[in-house]
């Protein structure tokens, strides 16, 4: 591999990219704004309506949806434009991730720059993102049928795509550094992977929350509707929240032990920063999560705690591989 510095910063790039993604997704769910875009052009999608024409025929489109004749009858052009906006700043920002993500590959691989299995590897990269898109819309044909919601296992997969993106372009800017003088310790590196492992079927749950809208099925911590184990009678939604936050505290006891040991083996600051951002991150997101409950789920508290968990997922990673190399 040849310029390693600038591979570095296209990686860099792309994660910090795909995080947008993730914020502004969690605000087009939040917003049930999903649902307002009812076809999938990759190319022509990219314009807005400009005239009022347009917007009328957008409109229509979006009044012949499940959602608007089920949920949004009464709603008006300018609630219309609202939602509308949001779903369509994600797919546009979408298209932005696709290209920084495929140029640049083509740039580097043209200039020879990767090559080989390092070529292969990257070119992960883009073939993610073009996964990502693909989903994206695959989940909200689901929403497009008799049902006015998109399908919580969808809405996990295309948050699960994304997450591993962010992390793929992490652990390969880790991975194109050049090499260190401390040997790796194989033991605290697995006990960071297995806190990955942990980490990610928590962001499953927590797409299930919001898939589900489970997270306003009780509005109190630390009990749900004032009792330690709720009645599960109104459903999968409770079943959901409740597995969500009851899961938080088997991420705490893992992160922590991940910290324990890795700061007593390691030998580097490289090492050593990574484990402090995952228990930074970590009380921050028990505090983002509980405020978004207690506070009834407000858009930026929720946005927040999206993002932190892709953080702290991608701290974890980062853990992951200076542990073990």
């Amino acid at each position: 591999m040849r310029n390693p510095t600038i591979i570095r910063i296209w990686l860099a790039l792309v994660a910090g990219l795909t995080l947008v993604m993730v914020l502004v997704g969690g605000v087009t769910r939040l917003t049930d704004s999903g649902l307002s875009m009812t076809d999938w052009k990759p190319i022509l999608g990219t314009v807005p309506p400009q005239t009022p024409a347009d917007w009328d025929a957008r409109f229509a489109q979006y009044q012949a949806s499940p959602q608007f004749e089920k949920v949004n009858s009464e709603m008006k052009m300018e609630a219309f434009k609202f939602i509308f906006f949001w779903e369509w700043f994600h797919r546009v920002l979408g298209r932005v991730v696709g290209l920084v993500a495929l140029l640049p590959w083509l740039l580097f691989a043209g200039l020879r720059w990767i090559r080989g299995r390092w070529a292969g590897w990257l070119f992960l990269v883009p073939l993610l993102v073009l996964l990502q898109g693909l989903m994206g819309w695959f989940m909200v044909k689901s929403g497009l049928v008799d049902i006015p919601r998109v399908s919580p296992f969808r809405l996990s997969a295309h948050l699960g795509l994304a997450l591993l993106l962010f992390c793929y372009c992490l652990w390969w800017m880790c991975r194109v550094t050049k090499p260190r003088v401390a040997a790796g310790d194989r033991r605290s590196a697995l006990a960071a992977w297995i806190l990955v492992a942990v980490l990610a079927l928590q962001g499953f749950f927590g797409a299930l929350v919001a898939g589900y809208d489970a997270g306003i099925v009780s509005m109190s911590w630390p009990k749900m509707m004032g009792k330690w184990i709720p009645s599960f009678d109104q459903g999968l939604p409770v079943v959901v929240h409740f597995t969500h936050r009851t899961f938080a505290w088997i991420v705490v006891g893992v992160a922590l032990g991940v910290f324990f040991l890795g700061w007593k083996r390691s030998q580097l600051i490289r090492q050593k920063a990574p484990l402090v951002f995952i228990v930074l991150l970590l009380c921050l997101q028990i505090v983002l999560g509980v405020l978004t409950v207690i506070q009834g789920l407000p858009l930026h508290m929720a946005s927040a705690h999206q993002v932190n968990a892709a953080l702290l997922l991608g701290a974890s990673v980062v853990a992951a591989s200076e542990l073990g190399r």
